[in-house]
């Protein structure tokens, strides 16, 4: 119905300004993508202006329910949603990657209040590159009749995606993921979590309100019309999965 775009870092006169435009509008469902400053304004005006039963806000996997809840409190945090591609540590403490997750905080990092949403996306990232990288260098060795010295010394990009990241599908990375999610579908995929869960507070706590959940594959039709996809079969829909 209606985009708008903070001049600067969001303030709370010029949020409250769109809120109540948006109020005027009609306007019942707000997406932010932003990192968590902009969803913090958003939702403590939400609350101010009493728009919280009447607006569901919901932002990117950037502006995770941990992180704003810190940032405003429980009162002004109620009702906000956000997709995560991985699992929870302050709604599912027990989770075997959450567990893992506390261990290298615990041995390495020492960092109070870790690990959170953000920590275990980053082991998740940084676990997907090396586990990439590694099965691209057993791929060349196997493809090439080297030893390991000699395909680290011939490795491209192009076997890291081929060999090793379009190789991914399944891969938890020390379970910080579900089973489900994919690796890349096509050579023009960059995707290696097609998968998220639906997470948000609720009665100040940060909870998981949805089952893992195959995402939409949008793609601007103008990206089509160049010829981009066409070895995908692209999915439109959100596919609960058990």
């Amino acid at each position: 119905m209606v985009e708008r775009f903070c001049t600067m870092m969001p303030t709370d006169p010029e949020i409250m300004g769109f809120l109540s435009d948006f109020e005027k509008k009609g306007v019942d469902i707000i997406w932010s993508n932003s990192i968590v400053q902009t969803p913090a304004v958003i939702m403590k005006g939400l609350h101010k202006l009493g728009l919280a039963g009447k607006m569901v806000h919901m932002a990117n996997l950037w502006a995770p329910a941990d992180q704003l809840l810190e940032v405003v409190g429980p009162g002004g945090a109620e009702g906000y949603m956000c997709p995560q591609p991985v699992f929870i540590p302050s709604a599912e403490p027990d989770a075997p990657g959450v567990k893992f997750a506390r261990m290298l905080n615990e041995k390495y990092r020492k960092e109070a209040g870790m690990p959170n949403i953000q920590y275990i996306r980053g082991i998740r990232i940084k676990a997907n590159m090396l586990e990439g990288v590694r099965r691209a260098l057993v791929g060349i060795m196997k493809r090439d009749k080297v030893n390991l010295a000699a395909a680290c010394e011939r490795i491209t990009g192009k076997d890291v995606k081929e060999l090793g990241l379009q190789t991914l599908a399944g891969y938890t990375a020390r379970d910080m993921t579900t089973k489900f999610q994919s690796a890349p579908a096509g050579k023009d995929d960059r995707r290696l979590a097609n998968h998220d869960r639906l997470i948000g507070i609720k009665n100040g706590k940060v909870t998981v309100l949805s089952p893992w959940y195959k995402v939409p594959r949008l793609i601007p039709d103008a990206m089509t019309q160049q010829g981009l996809f066409k070895d995908e079969q692209i999915n439109i829909h959100y596919v609960p999965v058990k």
